[in-house]
């Protein structure tokens, strides 16, 4: 429910401002890459703590870090497909495909 919310507000925000569509879009990937580094930092520093705890030795330690990409390995279009058939919002694609290539008009 959250994320329809989010969406419901995040579409309203782009439809009523056109050149923070195209701003949006345009630096998408970009802050996508930022939460991964982020998420990724935080999932090193888990099972450091966990190899820490004893919980697990080295050997799965580094079996688990050499299967997390450092690099995000989705396209925001998969992220979008993916909440939308998730949560089955049929015009979430949309408002990014539509500003996509429309550049705002000034």
């Amino acid at each position: 429910k959250s994320i329809i919310n989010a969406y419901v507000d995040m579409k309203e925000l782009l439809d009523d401002n056109h050149s923070l569509k195209y701003e949006f879009i345009s630096n998408a990937e970009i802050t996508l890459q930022k939460a991964w580094n982020s998420a990724y930092d935080r999932i090193i520093a888990f099972i450091i703590t966990l190899e820490k705890e004893g919980t697990i030795n080295m050997k799965e330690r580094d079996n688990i870090l050499q299967n997390i990409p450092n690099e995000v390995p989705y396209s925001l279009m998969d992220l979008i497909n993916t909440i939308k058939h998730v949560y089955d919002i049929p015009n979430m694609i949309t408002v990014f495909e539509e500003s996509k290539y429309k550049k705002p008009i000034k």
